[in-house]
C-alpha cells in the first residue's frame, strides 16, 4: 500500500492524504482539496483556511478520545464535502452552493455560514453551534438536523431553511429525532419541524410584509416555547404540536388540520398585546391565554376557512372571536364574540368580562360583574346566571332558552328578543319589544314586564311577577307554591291570570298598584262561556281590570291596602268543618 503524501501549505490536493495522529505533519494551511482529493485529519491534526470543491473531501475525526481533530475557516464550495465526526471540531466554515458539511457521531461545529445552495447536515451525535443560514429567494441555504443531531443558536436569514426531523430531498428514509434549540428566524427565513423533530426556544422576527420569519410544524413535529414577534408566523399543521408559544405584537400563530385526519395543536399559547393566534380547518388551540390587546380567532363557516376549535382558553383582557367552536373558555376580563355560525360551549364570564353572541352559546356561566349580550339572531341556551351576572337578549331573532337565573342574577329581554322557559329565582326584566315565554318564577324570583314587553305563559311558583303599565302578560299560579302578581296602569289591562285560588296556607295575591285603596270596590263579571271573566277594581276616580280564567263570583274576592297605597286583591278560601274546628278550603 502506498503511504499517504502529506500536503504542503498552499498546495492543491487531488489524492489521499492525512495529517495528525503522530505523523510528520499536524497542521496545514491554505490547501485546495478537489477532484479525487481526500484529506483525513486525525488526532490533534489542524487544517486552516482551506477550500474544498469539485469532489474533494476533508474528514475530521479523532481515534483517541483524549484528542481532537480541528478545522478552521474552511470553505466548502460546489461538489465539496466536509465530514466532522468522532471528536472532530470545525469552526468558521463557509458552505457555498452545492457544498456540504456533515456533522456526525460526536462531531462539533461552531459559527458555520451556509450560503445559498449549501447544506449543513447534523446527524446522530453531531452538534452544530451558531450556524448562519443565508440563502436566496429561489435557492435555500439549508441546515438539516436529523436523528440524534443537535443544532443550537442557529440564525436563519432570508433564503435560509432549517429543517428539523422528517425526510431530506424526497428520500424516504426517516431522520426523525433531531433537536434545534434557540433558533432565530429572520425575515425571509424558514424553520421546518417535521416528523420526530423537536425545537425549543425558536424566535421568529420578520422584516417586512413580504419577508416574514416562518416556522412550520408538520405531522409528528414538536415546537416548544416559540416566540413569535412582529411579522413572524408560526403554522402548526396536521398532527403537529406547538407548546408554550408566546405571540407578541404583529406576530401570528396558526393551527390547522389540512388532511382532516390528525389535528394540529397549539398548546398553552400566550397572546400578548397585538399578538394573534388563529385556528382553522380542524386545528385546535388548547389552553391559550389571551392578554389585553391579544386576540384568538377560531375560523368557521362564515369565513369559509373550515372550523377551528379552542379548549380552555383564558381571556385575560384580550379578545376571542368564534366563527368556529370554543369549549370551556373563561373570560376573566376582555371579550368573547361568537359570530354567526360560531358555537361557544361552557363559557365562564367573570367580572368585567363580556360575551357577544351572534351565533350560538350553550351552557355559559355568567358570574358577578360579567355580561352576556345575545344579539341579531344570536342564540343562548342553558345559561346559568349567578348573582351580579347579566344576560341581555336584544334584537330581532335573538333568543335565549332554558336559562337558569339564580338569586341576584339578571336577564333582560328587549327590542325583538325572545326568552323561552327560563327558571327565575333572580330577576327577569322584559322591556319594550321583548318577549318572555314559559318562565318559571320560583320563590325569591322576580319577573318585571315593562311597557311594551310581553310575558307569555309565566308560571308563578312562589315568586313575584310585576306587569308595569303598558306591559302584557299571561300568568298561572301554582296552587302548591303561591306567589304574587303586581299590575300597574288603569283601564283594561293586557293581563290574563289562571288558577288564582289561594288554597289553605298558600298566599296568592294580585296587587293593582295604580288603584288607590280609598273607596275601592272589586267586581267580577263572568263571560258567557262560564270559563272566564273580568276582574275589576275601581274607586271614585280610577278603574283597572284584567281577565281571570276560571269560574268566580264577586263574593270570592277581598281587597286590602297593599302598603303602598294600592289595592291588594285576594281570593280568601271558604271555611268548612265545624265551628269549633274550622278548616280552610281552596276556592273551587
Amino acid at each position: 500500500m502506498t503511504a499517504p503524501v502529506f500536503p504542503a501549505p498552499g498546495s492543491t490536493l487531488t489524492h489521499f492524504a492525512e495529517i495528525g495522529s503522530g505523523g510528520p505533519t499536524n497542521t496545514v494551511t491554505g490547501i485546495k482539496v478537489k477532484g479525487d482529493g481526500f484529506l483525513l485529519v486525525l488526532d490533534n491534526g489542524i487544517v486552516n483556511s482551506s477550500t474544498i470543491s469539485s469532489g474533494g473531501i476533508i474528514d475530521l475525526h479523532s481515534h483517541d478520545p483524549g484528542s481532537l481533530a480541528f478545522g478552521n475557516a474552511i470553505t466548502i464550495s460546489s461538489g465539496g464535502e466536509e465530514f466532522v465526526k468522532f471528536n472532530g471540531v470545525d469552526t468558521n466554515a463557509v458552505i457555498n452552493n452545492f457544498g456540504e458539511q456533515l456533522v456526525l457521531f460526536g462531531g462539533f461545529t461552531l459559527s458555520a455560514t451556509v450560503n445559498f445552495g449549501g447544506l449543513q447536515f447534523v446527524g446522530s451525535g453531531g452538534v452544530a453551534e451558531a450556524t448562519q443560514l443565508k440563502g436566496l429567494a429561489a435557492k435555500f441555504a439549508t441546515q438539516f438536523v436529523a436523528s440524534g443531531g443537535v443544532a443550537d443558536d442557529t440564525v436563519v436569514s432570508a433564503g435560509g431553511l432549517q429543517q428539523v426531523g422528517g425526510f431530506l430531498d424526497g428520500v424516504k428514509t426517516p431522520f426523525f429525532g433531531g433537536v434545534a434549540n434557540n433558533t432565530l428566524v429572520l425575515g425571509g427565513g424558514t424553520e421546518l419541524v417535521a416528523f420526530g423533530g423537536i425545537t425549543s426556544g425558536t424566535t421568529l422576527t420578520g422584516s417586512s410584509p413580504t419577508l416574514i420569519g416562518d416556522e412550520f410544524v408538520f405531522s409528528g413535529g414538536t415546537a416548544f416555547a416559540t416566540k413569535v414577534n412582529s411579522r413572524g408566523v408560526l403554522e402548526v399543521e396536521s398532527d403537529g404540536l406547538a407548546s408554550g408559544t408566546t405571540v407578541n405584537a404583529g406576530g401570528f400563530a396558526l393551527v390547522t388540520d389540512h388532511d382532516h385526519d390528525d389535528d394540529g395543536i397549539l398548546l398553552a399559547t400566550t397572546d400578548n398585546t397585538g399578538g394573534v393566534d388563529i385556528a382553522f380547518d380542524g386545528g385546535i388551540a388548547d389552553k391559550t391565554t389571551v392578554l389585553a390587546g391579544g386576540e384568538e380567532v377560531l375560523e368557521g363557516f362564515a369565513t369559509k376557512l373550515g372550523t377551528g376549535f379552542s379548549v380552555d382558553t383564558d381571556i385575560a383582557g384580550g379578545l376571542q372571536v368564534v366563527f368556529g367552536e370554543s369549549i370551556s373558555t373563561t373570560v376573566n376580563t376582555g371579550t368573547q364574540i361568537v359570530w354567526s355560525g360560531g358555537l361557544a360551549e361552557d363559557t365562564t364570564i367573570n367580572k368585567g368580562a363580556f360575551e357577544f353572541v351572534v351565533g350560538d352559546s350553550e351552557f355559559a356561566t355568567v358570574n358577578n360583574g360579567g355580561t352576556e349580550f345575545v344579539v341579531s339572531h344570536g342564540f343562548a341556551e342553558d345559561d346559568t346566571i349567578n348573582s351580579g351576572g347579566v344576560v341581555a337578549v336584544n334584537g330581532s331573532g335573538s333568543e335565549a332558552f332554558d336559562e337558569l337565573i339564580t338569586r341576584g342574577g339578571n336577564l333582560l329581554v328587549s327590542g325583538g328578543g325572545l326568552d323561552l322557559d327560563a327558571t327565575v329565582s333572580g330577576t327577569e326584566i322584559v322591556q319594550a319589544g321583548g318577549t318572555a315565554s314559559g318562565a318559571f318564577v320560583v320563590a325569591g324570583g322576580l319577573e318585571v314586564v315593562s311597557s311594551g314587553g310581553d310575558a307569555i305563559s309565566t308560571a308563578i311558583e312562589g315568586g313575584s311577577v310585576v306587569v308595569q303599565a303598558g306591559g302584557s302578560a299571561t300568568a298561572t299560579f301554582d296552587n302548591t307554591k303561591g306567589g304574587s302578581l303586581q299590575v300597574g296602569g288603569t283601564g283594561a289591562l293586557s293581563v290574563t291570570v289562571s288558577d288564582f285560588a289561594s288554597p289553605a296556607l298558600i298566599s296568592e295575591t294580585i296587587d293593582f298598584t295604580s288603584i288607590g285603596i280609598t273607596g275601592t270596590k272589586v267586581s267580577f263579571v263572568e263571560a258567557a262561556t262560564g270559563t272566564s271573566g273580568t276582574l275589576t277594581v275601581s274607586n271614585a276616580t280610577q278603574t283597572a281590570s284584567l281577565t281571570l280564567l276560571g269560574s268566580y263570583s264577586t263574593a270570592n274576592f277581598a281587597v286590602t291596602n297593599d302598603g303602598n297605597g294600592g289595592t291588594l286583591v285576594t281570593d280568601p278560601p271558604a271555611l268548612v268543618g265545624s265551628a269549633s274546628s274550622p278548616v280552610l278550603a281552596a276556592h273551587a
